[in-house]
């Protein structure tokens, strides 16, 4: 096969255009070899070996593998690679992430602490994603301790903290600032993480994590991230476990929620969502809430709910709504009520409960239901809430492809005028005029709704003359 080398080593990542060099290998001076694949498939020999991507907007940029004799080899290269400046426009977070998937006969705490520092503050904007290797204590303290916000995604059954997690953990305790965003696979084994620790990790003051995703491999009951203080909760709850009494009165601080509930071998899944979203209902500041719920298909074929509960759960989801006036998104596309049976909920008092909602913009469903084929309920929602939107699971805005995309264009023009009301007293008269003239010239109901919404600023302009 042939071998290739850098002229001279790049400066920043964007200096190559990696995707021209699929299934090409170079030599490094320290006798390791970096092997880029399109297809992610490294067979070399030796088998010691780091593989990786690099991703930039959901988009690989680089996936390879770096082989070698000696760990300290390795080391040295895989430093090298990823701690290459990725050059982004406006630095968004997540923009680039970097994936460590796989970690074959390599000692990943060879990585010195200097190295694991500088490839963290060189992309400081990055998300990072650590599904391998055995990492130190000191290594644990490096990434608990960055000076900025970081991105950090850990977990899968071949990663693990050769402490279970406690030095991760008592460093974020000492931390003065937020730390960012968390990522965490808890293995079955609890090596990446222990319960012990993991408890102790949820109960960090609100100001150190923004934000934090459980995908929980414990046995047994795990409450606990739904009482972690932090803004934003992403969760996986196993219902088997759990009875719908356990939902009753806990504690949930997150105001952005995103559930995932597995049910398989789960007796009363009804009642686990009814108890669910009644204490949702009475928290009441919600603002964000994304439910889902997932079965495999042995359990869809014979686990059938229990159809007379579902004018509860209609109940349920009205309350949960009403009862928090700051809900601004709501997703139930991925939920069983919405995906196989949304002819026994009542859709109706549903959108009655929206209409009056001061707060919420977007409502995500599976499909509209075919019990109002002329989606009279649909238009009576948007001619009594000019701001929401209602989705499908496609994120298509539901219609009937005439009068009620008439509607959704007048309830946009309807918030567009409100926000004017809130540009600068000297610059409204121009931005009205133009909206006048290029949006509402020859539509009389969008002329009336400015006008009514700007008589301050016509009177001005009568005056005037």
């Amino acid at each position: 096969m042939p071998m290739y080398r850098f002229r001279r080593d790049p400066s920043h990542l964007n200096e190559i255009d990696w995707e021209k060099y699929h299934n090409t290998f170079l030599w490094r001076d320290n006798k390791t070899i970096i092997h880029m694949s399109e297809s992610g498939e490294f067979f070399i020999v030796p088998q010691k070996r780091v593989s990786f991507y690099i991703l930039r907007q959901d988009k690989e940029m680089l996936r390879c593998a770096v082989y070698g004799k000696t760990d300290a080899a390795i080391a040295e290269t895989i430093s090298f690679l990823w701690s290459l400046r990725a050059e982004v426009g406006g630095q968004h977070r997540q923009v680039n992430s970097l994936l460590i998937d796989f970690v074959v006969d390599f000692d990943v705490t060879v990585l010195t602490a200097e190295q694991l520092a500088q490839i963290l503050d060189s992309n400081p904007t990055r998300e990072y994603y650590l599904a391998g290797g055995v990492w130190s204590t000191q290594q644990a303290v490096i990434m608990a301790t960055r000076p900025y916000l970081l991105d950090l995604k850990l977990g899968g059954e071949p990663f693990a903290f050769e402490d279970d997690g406690a030095a991760f953990v008592d460093a974020l305790e000492k931390r003065q600032m937020p730390f960012g965003s968390l990522w965490i696979t808890l293995n079955r084994n609890e090596r990446g993480f222990s319960r012990a620790t993991m408890e102790r990790l949820l109960k960090l003051k609100l100001e150190i994590l923004e934000s934090i995703n459980v995908t929980s491999r414990y046995e047994g009951r795990f409450l606990e991230p739904l009482t972690a203080k932090v803004k934003a909760l992403e969760y996986i709850i196993d219902g088997r476990y759990y009875r719908p009494e356990d939902f009753e009165s806990i504690e949930i601080s997150a105001k952005d929620l995103n559930l995932t509930w597995y049910l398989d071998e789960t007796g009363n899944y009804n009642g686990l969502l009814i108890f669910f979203l009644n204490r949702v209902a009475e928290l009441g500041y919600l603002e964000r809430l994304n439910l889902s719920t997932s079965r495999s298909q042995r359990a869809l074929d014979n686990e059938f709910p229990d159809m007379s509960e579902f004018p509860a759960i209609t109940k349920a989801l009205v309350d949960a709504i009403a009862g928090n006036q700051k809900l601004t998104h709501l997703n139930l596309q991925d939920t069983y009520f919405m995906c196989y049976y949304p002819p026994h909920l009542n859709f109706q008092d549903i959108f009655r409960v929206i209409e009056n909602h001061g707060s919420l913009r977007s409502f995500t469903i599976s499909r509209y239901p075919r019990a109002d084929p002329n989606y009279s309920w649909l238009k009576q929602l948007l001619s009594r809430n000019r701001y929401i939107t209602v989705f499908d699971s496609c994120g298509t805005r539901c219609s009937d492809g005439s009068s009620v995309d008439q509607i959704y264009a007048l309830n946009y023009f309807f918030c567009g005028s409100a926000e004017l009301m809130k540009v600068s007293p000297s610059l409204r008269p121009t931005l009205l005029a133009t909206a006048l003239m290029e949006s509402a010239s020859e539509k009389y109901q969008y002329a009336a709704l400015l006008l009514s919404d700007h008589t301050d600023v016509l009177c001005e302009c009568l005056q005037e003359y």
